[in-house]
């Protein structure tokens, strides 16, 4: 089985010869150890040695290799200043994975300096989980910097600061920190493994998940352009010529979707954080939601981004036709996540907002089955969305959290009719990365 192969593959020295293939095989080897329980002993020492020996191998490797296939091992290759920051994440996840403790790993990879590669390999998202949403799924990415869009982007975060501020909610519940320190990289995807493999692709990620982290040192923000770009024209691009009405269905809505799934993930970093309980003693808003956390997070997250469009277009650092398209498009974007299946917490999240839009006559279903969107009332009804979901998750309240989830988390009777026009779509990507070159002049 998976134990014995990882057994004999991690008991290989790392000293040996690297070798751009067999490192790829050892990192995939680290998932399934990781996967499969915490090791001990021996393998717990051969877990170490391989993510010592990823160290070595892109010493030697970087000196001379720029085929694509050694990038895998590329991207550990640290440059000039960043060279300690960059060792110190990767030996600090390797231990983690060993002592199943996570934070000093989570604060490496967010201090860590800039680099032409992005790296992360750990525990995260909890796609696959229908018990409690708790338990997270291993998972590594492995992307090439885009530095042009990335200065682009990191110009436009540094609004987010001063509108975290301006969340409505009374300011006790804030935590500065969260968006003080928020590191952008936008990036190319050239390989995934784990959770990040078979799963649904990430367009997007603000991570660490660990509010007490977070508070700390604050969190790094990752855009996967071309995985982006790629589901757009599988997936939102063609619902909307098929959920839409009228004009509406003939828009262009990539620049919408790329600059939601950004504010989206800057409002991962706004709100409570660290909360204080009713009976005095702190906890996370994670831990105190339970197994509601990650669905209303994901909403507050949903609802927070679009909150984030129209005062970034007031600041001057979007264009105005954006505060349209963000509504239009968030039709077809609730039909593109729930064809991943209630029961995943990023779909389930959508369903909490449609039905709430839905409840509230932001959404008009024509005799079609196609739909209008009222922009006015889109952004009235958001705010107070977006009120809701930060008092529930400010007072850390679990029995807010299941009434809303149990009013609003449902699929409507009108949604199935839907989701049987958009069958001949596919539902994701899956991606054979061969190269990020060809991105060019789809960058927003």
């Amino acid at each position: 089985g998976a134990g014995e192969a990882g057994s004999a593959a991690l008991a290989r020295s790392s000293h040996d010869e690297p070798d751009a293939a067999r490192l790829g095989e050892d990192l995939i080897v680290l998932q399934r150890v990781v996967v499969s329980g915490i090791p001990t002993g021996a393998a717990a020492k051969g877990v170490v040695e391989v993510a010592e020996g990823l160290l070595e191998a892109v010493e030697s490797l970087a000196e001379g290799g720029e085929r694509e296939s050694e990038l895998l091992v590329l991207c550990l290759h640290p440059s000039g200043a960043d060279s300690e920051s960059q060792k110190n994440y990767l030996v600090a996840q390797a231990r983690a994975f060993v002592d199943n403790r996570y934070d000093q790993s989570d604060t490496a990879w967010v201090l860590a300096g800039d680099s032409k590669f992005m790296f992360l390999a750990s525990f995260y998202e909890v796609y696959d989980d229908e018990l409690k949403n708790w338990k997270a799924a291993a998972e590594a990415v492995l992307g090439i910097v885009d530095q042009e869009t990335t200065d682009r982007i990191v110009l436009i975060k540094k609004h987010f600061v001063k509108l975290a501020q301006e969340v409505p909610i009374d300011k006790k519940y804030l935590t500065a920190k969260r968006s003080e320190n928020l590191p952008i990289v936008a990036m190319n995807v050239v390989g995934t493994w784990g959770q990040a493999g078979p799963g649904v692709q990430h367009s997007a990620a603000k991570l660490p998940n660990d509010a007490k982290v977070t508070d700390a040192v604050g969190s790094k923000f990752l855009m996967n352009l071309n995985v982006q770009h790629e589901k757009f024209e599988i997936g939102l691009g063609p619902i909307a010529k098929l959920t839409l009405a009228g004009e509406l269905a003939t828009l262009d809505y990539w620049l919408a979707y790329f600059w939601h799934n950004f504010t989206h993930e800057g409002a991962h970093s706004m709100g409570p954080g660290v909360i204080k309980l009713a009976d005095g003693t702190s906890s996370t808003v994670d831990k105190a939601l339970g197994e509601y956390g990650s669905m209303i997070e994901e909403a507050k997250a949903d609802v927070g981004g679009y909150w984030l469009i129209p005062r970034l277009v007031k600041l001057g650092a979007l264009p105005e036709n954006l505060i349209a398209e963000t509504a239009y498009s968030s039709l077809p974007g609730y039909y593109r996540m729930v064809r991943f299946g209630i029961t995943e917490s990023h779909a389930r999240c959508a369903t909490l907002v449609y039905n709430y839009f839905m409840a509230n006559q932001v959404y008009t279903q024509q005799p079609d089955g196609r739909y209008t969107v009222d922009v006015d009332k889109f952004y009235a009804v958001n705010e107070e969305l977006f009120k809701e979901l930060l008092l529930i998750e400010g007072n850390g309240n679990p029995e807010a959290a299941k009434a809303f989830v149990d009013k609003y988390g449902t699929i409507r009777p009108e949604v199935e009719g839907v989701l049987a026009t958009l069958t001949a779509l596919p539902v994701d990507i899956r991606p054979d990365y061969v190269t990020a070159r060809k991105f060019g002049s789809n960058r927003p």
